[in-house]
């Protein structure tokens, strides 16, 4: 490589890794961080704590965590890496046109998470696509497979596609088990199988339940939909039925945060093929949201300037006190087991340097195929020792149409435990 040419690459990593750290972190980034924290604390996925996607993505980004400690900053370094080298790849075919892909990526909420990681994988399967290198359809297997394998409702559809294009089946099916093989080798080493299918399929009943959408995302994404089915219907090409297949990301939750991410690849490939006009009517669209979103940053974000997981990343600007009072809170009460049920018990537990369990996402959907099992655990534990429960206010507001929390621990809480005390957060506290 190039001297020039690294100093590019260079710079793209140093804008990425800003661009990711100014951003303000969603919960969504802290799960996938935490499944990657817990992963490098020893823990197993599945049976030590819950998560819904497949473990090859946290299991990748759990190494930087296991060899320099806990930072979401070497989380996002990790990320921007691989973004930052997609996006030198990109440059090379776009030119200057790449400020519009940067802008784009500004607008995504959670750029430093699964969906994101796997928009990138779909962006190089459409580069290898338009290239005429001889193995490109064995590397294209692979990286379905690590998809298939980090989020398997969008490495399904992905899968079909890829099947339905190779006369020789057998064979390219073989390079997109690469990635599983792997995976499953680690699952069964840690005999996790078992709670793997559960949690990722058998439990897939009820996370349905969390189906929503917002205004302005709907009309956006039929219009992506009809722009990609017209694209095929005029040339044909299997690239489009990937990035068709791509767009199962926003389901069931069809919100900005899962829809920046389905549009990214498709952004890339307008600015690789379309017509003039089109490139234009993009760019605007993107100019536009940019700037929104730099407005909305700068009047809602700081940056955590403490030295603990956050260091240097976006946050909103209540959440440092926050943080510290909920933290003095639990210390005040070490003599009880404390449970928190609260959309943000992963930020509290990871802040305090400890591991979440099962407990600390009750989500609908995401506690497998029998959501009852964890209730009379929690049970058990509580006859036979003190336990403090915290009620989040936000999350059990009626009004919340976004809220994934499950009502069952709330409804077990309020009918087998005693009211205490409100906190300065609002939350509910009570004690068996």
């Amino acid at each position: 490589m190039k001297k020039k040419d690294i100093l590019i690459y260079i710079l793209f990593l140093i804008l990425i890794i800003i661009i990711s750290s100014i951003k303000q972190i969603d919960m969504d980034g802290i799960w996938g961080y935490g499944f990657s924290y817990n992963i490098a604390s020893g823990l197993v996925p599945y049976k030590d704590f819950n998560m819904i996607i497949g473990p090859l993505y946290s299991l990748v980004f759990s190494l930087p965590i296991k060899l320099f400690g806990n930072y979401l900053l070497l989380f996002t370094i990790g990320h921007s890496l691989i973004y930052a080298s997609v996006i030198f790849l990109l440059y090379k075919k776009i030119g200057m046109n790449i400020i519009f892909l940067l802008m784009l990526f500004f607008m995504i909420q959670t750029p430093i998470g699964y969906n994101t990681f796997c928009s990138f994988l779909v962006i190089i399967i459409l580069l290898l696509e338009s290239s005429e290198f001889k193995y490109k359809e064995e590397i294209v297997g692979v990286f379905i497979g690590i998809i298939l394998m980090t989020k398997h409702n969008i490495g399904m559809p992905l899968g079909i596609v890829y099947l339905l294009k190779n006369r020789k089946k057998i064979r390219k099916l073989l390079y997109l088990l690469i990635p599983v093989v792997i995976t499953f080798s680690y699952l069964l080493i840690n005999n996790a199988i078992f709670e793997y299918i559960d949690f990722c399929y058998l439990g897939m009943g009820s996370f349905l339940s969390n189906m929503t959408t917002d205004i302005l995302s709907v009309p956006i994404y039929l219009l992506i939909l009809f722009f990609l089915i017209k694209e095929y219907t005029n040339y044909k090409e299997f690239k489009i039925l990937y990035l068709l297949a791509f767009q199962i990301v926003v389901f069931p939750i069809l919100d900005q945060g899962h829809l920046m991410p389905a549009l990214l690849p498709v952004v890339v490939y307008i600015l690789l093929n379309e017509n003039k006009k089109t490139k234009i009517f993009v760019k605007y669209f993107i100019a536009i949201g940019f700037i929104v979103g730099v407005i909305t940053t700068g009047f809602t974000t700081t940056i955590m300037t403490k030295n603990n997981f956050l260091f240097l990343q976006g946050c909103p600007k209540n959440l440092p006190i926050y943080l510290e009072e909920y933290s003095k809170y639990i210390d005040s009460k070490k003599n009880r087991n404390i449970y928190l049920f609260n959309m943000n018990a992963y930020m509290i537990k990871i802040y305090r340097n400890e591991n979440p369990t099962f407990f600390d996402l009750i989500n609908k959907g995401n506690l497998g195929s029998n959501e009852e099992k964890y209730l009379k655990l929690l049970d058990e534990d509580c006859r036979k020792n003190k336990c403090l429960f915290i009620l989040s206010n936000n999350d059990y507001e009626e009004n919340n149409n976004s809220n994934q929390t499950s009502e069952t621990f709330k409804i077990y809480v309020e009918k087998n435990a005693k009211y205490l005390e409100t906190i300065p957060s609002k939350d509910k506290v009570y004690i068996n």
